[in-house]
């Protein structure tokens, strides 16, 4: 199943493809197949529309196999699971809703599955979102909520009885959260002991000393064998002649591939971690793979999840500690079938898992984080983990602060959180091979009632995404985006958090869809000042940019679009030996995002980073061909590629590793007398490795 930015990128790939096919068709050929591909995922829509509509199950199942979306609005502007919800239809919604629907889909007019529900008294479908992940309390278009939806006009209502019995299952899921289930049984859970007395807040800061702190030279991109000017001084990943260079092929299926991760071990071992859709079970899985030669040759790939049968695997993170150990992080659902979002930072109760390859040999899959339940009291919603500055893994993940702090907790039985008390909770755990630390307290928000709001309760701020690194003591410090119940940010807002302190540090303007998607990372210069690696929406060109906290400097822009235009579709920033910064970007220079690229650079501060460069270098992978199979008709295929995230490491030697995502897309159409007859489209993800 494609995410939204993969679908994105479909349909403007496709369109490209549109434009190609007319630029280059020979007097005989057809028009663009564009239409026809529109004209086949319109009857897919047409088709699941169609059978939600009926109560046909097995019709949707059909549909879905064939390559419905799952998410996209139908004729009538509503998502699948939205028809379903209004319909009452619990059995679609349930599976929907197991296939990755978004359960809080908004429709055309602002209004989401749960609203439709509610305003047509379908109890049955407000139960099924609801187990869901549904928000009850979400707002939609003018303001409405599921409450509102589900009022009764009246004791003359038709459904009177119907919207009553909503608007209990409504109030109670506000109240008291949905039905908590039991944990992964699969999984080996470490004691949870919150602490009985917060440990003091030091007063002076942590040394901040980055996870490499050596001097070891790292070789730039520009300086490498494999990287080329082109005919138009472009610097890229290419032979002399233009041509590109391949990568190295590390993924299982060529399916759906997300969250590459490589990293170094001491001895040499290169170690890469992703999230794969298996090609036959169609689940997503953790795999790992090593290699020993210096990327020449690699183990077989190793599921680390497929231990977990009917458990949803999401994002996944991969360190190496100084003792060579290597640990593959993983989130999970907290029950066997409970969706997990594949993106990296979506929030939802989840687990955190891990398993630790000491030795030669894999451990058990290890509860990191508390086992979780359906109301985010416990599990994790955000998290980030690094090694720090001494060699140990470290993970931090934020929550609901039900667990430890009763005092906030309402109701006769105090087990209920008021309406405004965010996920502002921080934990942190040590993992020392199989036995990781007990989550321990770090950090949460202040707690307060609001003035503006009498006997409201305590209130406090929450975290949606949060990114850093941990010193050689240990200490975490990291930024996050603040959410808050009562003050509204007009842009993403992050705050800097270390030593018990919170600090206002960067306000990100534009869409919070760059903010959720790509958060920014916080790294550390060779002098030791800190960064913000963020997108730039709002200027005239979009771009990365590199902010110094502390500074009066304007941030520095690492790399934006040549055109108005353009483009930045995602970036990745990561530490590098001796306090220089690497940032992946996927950016286009046209709009198009069948133009797109990944580019490259590093820094070692002071606002100078080395010239971007082409790492994968589409352009020179793009290809037509059309042959005449009669008088009047021809086939074409026309093929493109665009970038999907990557990530980078160094060797010992200081050559930097690349592990990224390249997806090609093939467009082909059958052309009879000037008509389209037949059409389809293709795309194949690939992970490459690439050692410059």
């Amino acid at each position: 199943m494609m995410n939204k930015k993969h679908l994105r990128r479909f349909f403007t790939v496709t369109a490209f493809a549109a434009g190609a096919f007319n630029l280059w068709r020979p007097a005989m050929f057809l028009a663009d197949p564009a239409s026809s591909i529109a004209r086949a995922d319109a009857k897919l829509s047409g088709d699941l529309a169609k059978a939600i509509r009926a109560g046909d199950l097995d019709a949707v199942k059909v549909a879905v196999d064939a390559g419905a979306d799952i998410n996209a609005l139908d004729e009538r502007k509503m998502p699948p699971i939205g028809v379903a919800a209004l319909l009452g239809k619990t059995d679609i919604i349930n599976y929907l809703a197991e296939k990755g629907a978004d359960v809080n889909r908004n429709d055309g007019f602002g209004f989401t599955p749960l609203m439709c529900a509610a305003q047509r008294g379908q109890a049955g479908a407000v139960r099924a979102l609801i187990k869901h992940g549904a928000d009850p309390a979400l707002k939609g278009s003018g303001g409405s909520t599921p409450l509102l939806c589900a009022m009764p006009k009246g004791p003359a209502d038709p459904i009177f009885d119907e919207k009553s019995a909503v608007t209990k299952i409504l109030k109670d899921a506000i109240a008291a959260g949905p039905v908590a289930v039991k944990p992964n049984p699969q999984v080996t859970n470490p004691p949870v002991v919150p602490p009985a007395d917060p440990a003091p807040v030091k007063t002076t800061p942590a040394d901040p000393t980055p996870a490499v702190t050596n001097n070891q030279k790292v070789v730039l991109p520009t300086e490498s064998a494999i990287v080329n000017k082109s005919d138009k001084g472009v610097l890229g990943v290419a032979e002399k002649n233009g041509k590109p260079i391949d990568g190295l092929k590390l993924s299982q299926h060529d399916s759906d591939i997300f969250t590459p991760n490589i990293s170094v071990a001491s001895d040499g071992t290169i170690h890469v971690a992703f999230v794969e859709k298996h090609r036959t079970t169609y689940a997503l899985a953790a795999y790992h793979r090593s290699s020993s030669d210096g990327g020449k040759t690699w183990t077989e790939a190793k599921n680390l999840s497929e231990v977990m049968p009917g458990w949803i695997v999401g994002n996944c993170r991969l360190l190496v500690d100084a003792k060579n150990r290597a640990y593959v992080i993983w989130r999970t659902g907290i029950k066997e079938g409970f969706l997990v979002p594949p993106d990296a930072y979506f929030g939802h109760p989840t687990n955190l898992v891990y398993r630790v390859l000491d030795g030669g040999k894999w451990s058990k899959v290890i509860n990191l984080s508390p086992p979780g339940s359906e109301t985010p009291t416990n599990g994790a919603m955000q998290w980030f983990a690094e090694v720090d500055a001494a060699g140990r893994a470290q993970a931090c993940w934020n929550n609901d602060p039900a667990v430890t702090h009763k005092e906030l907790l309402s109701g006769s039985n105090h087990d209920t959180h008021t309406v405004g008390i965010y996920p502002g909770i921080v934990f942190q755990s040590t993992l020392d091979g199989s036995t990781p630390t007990a989550a321990r307290e770090v950090f949460m928000t202040k707690v307060a009632e609001d003035p503006k709001l009498p006997n409201s309760g305590p209130l406090c701020d929450g975290f949606g995404v949060m990114t850093g690194y941990f010193d050689a003591a240990g200490q975490s410090h990291f930024v996050a985006n603040i959410t808050s119940y009562i003050k509204k940010a007009e842009h993403p807002i992050f705050d800097l958090i270390e030593n018990g302190k919170r600090t206002p540090a960067i306000e990100t303007p534009g869409t919070g869809f760059e903010t959720w998607h790509y958060p920014p990372p916080l790294l550390l210069d060779a002098k030791e000042n800190r960064h913000v690696i963020s997108i730039y929406a709002a200027g005239e060109r979009p771009n990365v940019r590199d902010t110094q906290l502390g500074s009066d400097d304007e941030p520095t822009v690492i790399r934006a679009a040549t055109a108005v235009k353009g483009t930045v579709d995602g970036f990745e920033a990561y530490q590098a030996p001796g306090g220089k910064m690497v940032v992946l970007m996927q950016m286009n220079d046209t709009g198009n995002d069948g133009d797109s690229d990944t580019y490259v650079s590093i820094s070692e501060g002071g606002g100078k980073w080395s010239p971007a460069v082409d790492i994968t270098n589409n352009s020179g992978r793009q290809s037509f061909m059309s042959r005449q199979t009669g008088v009047i008709t021809n086939v074409a295929l026309l093929k493109r590629c665009y970038p999907g995230m990557a990530a980078a490491t160094f060797d010992k030697d200081g050559h930097m590793l690349v592990l990224m995502i390249n997806n090609e897309f093939a467009v082909v159409a059958s052309n009879v007398g000037g008509a389209t007859v037949a059409g389809g489209s293709t795309r194949t993800p690939t992970l490459q490795f690439l050692k410059f």
